[in-house]
């Protein structure tokens, strides 16, 4: 009965160890788990905690993007550099300032720099509607 038991056991191991390098394999430090399983492993709670996550994030984006109805592109120069950022805003004014300090965001190197950028006037602003 016990050799039975052990034969079942090797040939199980067998096909457990396939494709494992064999100094792995035949220490037993290694364990596959196919991925029908390890998805069946997850816990109902696991699954409704992750659906939660993922509706807030999709919330969190539709109202960051909904109510954005102006776009602008902005161009500043600023201590021999240009950038151009462009933003979105429910106005034209939201957008321009948000686009404008995006703009100085890689131009300036600390608060005073990034106050100073911020007090220049761009070089361009183009508006336009969503």
């Amino acid at each position: 009965m016990i050799s039975a038991s052990a034969s079942r056991l090797n040939a199980i191991s067998a096909i457990e160890m396939r494709g494992i390098p064999y100094t792995l394999a035949s220490a037993r430090l290694w364990r596959e788990f196919p991925v029908r399983y390890t998805l069946s492993l997850m816990k109902r709670s696991t699954w409704v905690t992750v659906a939660v996550v993922i509706a807030i994030i999709a919330v969190f984006f539709y109202m960051s993007v909904a109510g954005a109805t102006q776009e602008c592109t902005v161009c500043m120069e600023f201590q021999g550099r240009s950038n151009c950022a462009t933003a979105a805003g429910h106005t034209a004014a939201e957008a321009t300032e948000t686009a404008h300090s995006t703009a100085c965001g890689p131009l300036a190197s600390g608060m005073n720099e990034t106050i100073a950028c911020g007090n220049h006037a761009p070089l361009s602003v183009q508006g336009k509607g969503r």
